[in-house]
This record gives C-alpha cells, sequence and structure tokens, in this order.
C-alpha cells in the first residue's frame, strides 16, 4: 500500500511539473528548500508539525527569502508562529507575527505588493502567504504580520536566537512579551499561550533576565490573572532578579528571594 500511495504522489507530482507555469514550479521549489531547512535544522520538531504549522513556519523562511543576505537576521519570529518553533506543537495558528527593521520592511512592502514569493495582499490589505501542496493540491494560507522594532507594540529588540536564515526570539523574551498581551489584551488565546510558554520554560530550566519594577508588576498581573498556583510556582521558578520596592531582588534561595 506504501509503494502505491508513493507512485501516485509521484505521479501527481510529475503532472504538477510539467503542467504547471513557471512561477508554479519556482514557488514548489522553494517550498522545498523551505522543509528541507526545518527537517535538517529541527529533525525533532519537523516530524512533530501539522501541515498547517509546517506553512506557518514557511511563510517566515519565504519572507526571509525575499531579503538580501545581509539584512535576513533583521527579521524575527515572535506570537505563537514562535511558540510552536520552539517545540510547542499543541500551539495552533493561522498566523506568522515577525519583527523587522526599518530597512527590510521597505524592501518586503515592494516584494509584496508585486507579489513575489508567495506573497499578495488580499482586498482588506491583510498579507497573506500560499503554500501549495503539489500532490493532492490543497492550499494553505497563512497570515503575516510584519510588526516595525520601535514602533508601539515592539518599542525594543527582543532577545533572539537564529532560526534559519532568519531569527526567533527566546523562550523568557516570549514569555515577557505575553505577559504584556495577557494584561493589555487578556483573551482566552493569550491566557493559554501563557500557560504553555510558563510550563515549557520551567521545563527546560531557562532564567527570565533581570527584570524591572515597571515589568515585574505586569508580569505578576499577568501570572496572577491565570488563576494557577502552579503556574505562578513555575514563573517564580524561571525568576533571575528583579526590582521591587526600589529594591533589587534575587537570586531565588530555598525559594526566597534576598538581596544581592
Amino acid at each position: 500500500m506504501a509503494r502505491i500511495y508513493t507512485s501516485l504522489a509521484l505521479a501527481n507530482l510529475f503532472s504538477f511539473l510539467f503542467l504547471s507555469s513557471t512561477s508554479s514550479i519556482q514557488n514548489f521549489l522553494r517550498l522545498l528548500v523551505y522543509i528541507a531547512l526545518l527537517k535538517q535544522s529541527y529533525p525533532s520538531l519537523f516530524h512533530r508539525l501539522t501541515p498547517l504549522q509546517l506553512a506557518v513556519l514557511n511563510a517566515f523562511h519565504a519572507a526571509c527569502d525575499l531579503l538580501p543576505r545581509n539584512l535576513r537576521r533583521s527579521l524575527v519570529l515572535i506570537g505563537g508562529a514562535a511558540t510552536i518553533a520552539h517545540g510547542m506543537v499543541s500551539r495552533k495558528t493561522k498566523d506568522a507575527d515577525i519583527v523587522t527593521s526599518v530597512a527590510a520592511l521597505a524592501i518586503l512592502d515592494n516584494c509584496i505588493n508585486n507579489r513575489q514569493g508567495g506573497f499578495h495582499k488580499d482586498s482588506d490589505g491583510a498579507i497573506m502567504w500560499e503554500q501549495r501542496d503539489p500532490v493532492d493540491g490543497q492550499s494553505f494560507f497563512v497570515t503575516v504580520e510584519f510588526l516595525q522594532i520601535g514602533g508601539p507594540f515592539l518599542p525594543r529588540l527582543p532577545e533572539v536566537i537564529g532560526f534559519g536564515e532568519g531569527c526567533v526570539a527566546t523562550l523568557p523574551e516570549l514569555v515577557r512579551l505575553r505577559c504584556e498581551t495577557v494584561v493589555a489584551r487578556g483573551d482566552d488565546g493569550d491566557d493559554n499561550d501563557l500557560r504553555l510558554l510558563l510550563k515549557a520554560a520551567k521545563k527546560k530550566e531557562v532564567q527570565l533576565p533581570h527584570i524591572d519594577e515597571e515589568e515585574m508588576r505586569v508580569m505578576v498581573e499577568a501570572v496572577s490573572s491565570l488563576g494557577d498556583d502552579t503556574l505562578g510556582g513555575d514563573f517564580v521558578a524561571i525568576l533571575s532578579s528583579f526590582d521591587w520596592g526600589g529594591r533589587r531582588w534575587g537570586p531565588a534561595v530555598g525559594g526566597v528571594f534576598v538581596f544581592p
């Protein structure tokens, strides 16, 4: 049965290649590159992704591909797609939120307006990226939002690690960003994301960087709103040092924070 399916898949693939336009073939070849990149760099993650999750991550790699190499590291994946990139595959999303520099954004905007790399704008102005399966013809549409560094949503550059030819926000950075959105928006999706992130950060034994008092108040409010003492404990476990009451506290010793 597996051999029969493989033969049918190859037959459909060859039909796609010979009957499709040059641009369709180019998009398919790019898709193979994106999939190979994910499979090689993150083998344990790749095999757990759904087709839609794979499309969301591939949309990020497609955006990187539109830029000259010296600007690709200026793209940073955040939000739900970044949560998936860190291995939390229970997260479902159709969106890719990408932080970008001013220089990169100008190039991306021009490319998207010219429908390059599989990107286009819907009638309402939303940026979309399409991944089409060459075997069964199914299309996955990803909504892409580019957020300028220094803008109102992201006034500072987040801490990052490499992800393909671009970057993804670190796990501690995602916890910090999600706390901000929980307090600002407070919808169920944000709450669920924060739960996932806190559990993953505790499990991986990562530590938050030093937190100033203003941000600490936001984070405490966000975690407290979840109403889960276990998650509160996870939050305490990943704290390193922080400002509170005009003083600096940390690190935790036996669960008790002390003056450094």
